[in-house]
């Protein structure tokens, strides 16, 4: 998703001062972000008073997650990017393109240099070129896991794998098809071709994860909240939730709403350990919980309705009101991205 700053600037025509909206990422999978990149229309400032037009020399990243592309702008050094490269790198590790995506300072340089990334291929993210037969072979087992129920390694719907279709898929997994690499989580998860190992199989679905695959967050997000194949962890819990829930992923925004509705469970403590019940109290957020069940609903998650309006039971006029303010914050801004 692209993300936007605020920030008051005064016009060194006029004077006056005025507030814009500035790029800090841009999503470039979309034409118009990649057309004003290329037209020199990215962070253009306006005097809303003399009309003075100029465009800022202000640090973004661009990023294209189908083509395992990241390139930053960075036309004087700034300490924020090396935090995030450092996030980066503990999150997604050091060789994903998110932390590997290289700082050019001169404009004309970025974009010769983005163009020559997007060109270049296969990228990390990019389908690898197959054959027809293993196209074929590869669709069939992609979409038996897009079937109707539960979305989640143990509750997916696939056909038995051959020995050799197997073996392809890993190759197609380890040459960096994100595709691949969920399919491949989920049979190590299920023991569908191969022994069953839910530790590999969180591994390939991380690797999916870190391209952007909402599917492969949104199912890591439930392994690190039941602690299988991962041990279990509340803040991983709800950053793979929140990454599938904020592309809109409906199941994924159900699931985080479920969270902050009813607490993180702590494996292996019961109900009644205090220290396991105060962690689920303390880890409940109705505002939250109800700001996602209302976008999971109006994204076709029959459930979050019925779970929007128990939760609603729970809450005050002022924190409905909150809540209903926090999803028109949610929808502009994704009408931005």
């Amino acid at each position: 998703m692209s993300k936007r700053v605020e920030v008051n600037i005064q016009c060194p025509d006029c004077g006056h001062r005025q507030n814009a909206v500035l790029f800090r990422s841009l999503w470039i999978e979309d034409g118009g972000n990649r057309s004003l990149l290329l037209n020199d229309k990215v962070n253009v400032f306006i005097c809303d008073k003399c009309e003075h037009t100029e465009r800022l020399e202000y640090p973004f990243l661009c990023t294209n997650v189908n083509k395992g592309l990241a390139i930053w702008y960075e036309p004087y050094h700034d300490g924020q990017i090396d935090a995030d490269v450092e996030m980066y790198r503990k999150h997604m590790g050091p060789n994903s393109f998110y932390a590997k995506a290289p700082r050019i300072a001169d404009w004309n340089a970025f974009k010769a240099k983005f163009l020559e990334m997007e060109a270049a291929g296969p990228q990390l993210g990019q389908e690898p070129i197959r054959s027809r037969e293993s196209q074929e072979a590869f669709k069939g087992f992609v979409d038996s896991l897009k079937e109707k129920g539960p979305r989640s390694p143990e509750g997916a719907s696939m056909q038995k794998l051959s020995a050799s279709t197997f073996e392809q898929l890993r190759d197609e997994a380890e040459g960096g098809s994100m595709q691949a690499q969920y399919a491949l989580g989920a049979a190590y998860y299920n023991g569908n071709g191969v022994t069953r190992n839910p530790e590999e199989g969180a591994k390939w679905l991380q690797k999916a994860a870190e391209q952007g695959h909402m599917a492969a967050q949104c199912d890591l997000g439930v392994m690190y909240q039941k602690g299988k194949g991962v041990k279990q962890d509340y803040q991983a819990t709800l950053k793979w939730f929140r990454l599938a829930a904020e592309q809109g992923d409906a199941l994924a925004q159900h699931n985080l709403g479920s969270v902050h509705a009813k607490g993180f469970k702590v494996k292996g403590m019961g109900f009644f350990n205090p220290t396991a019940f105060a962690f689920m109290k303390a880890t409940q957020d109705f505002v939250e919980a109800y700001k996602w069940f209302s976008l999971a609903a109006a994204n076709g998650h029959s459930l979050s309705l019925k779970d929007r309006t128990i939760i609603k039971m729970r809450m005050s006029a002022a924190q409905v009101s909150k809540a209903e303010d926090l999803i028109r914050e949610f929808r502009q801004v994704k009408r931005q991205w």
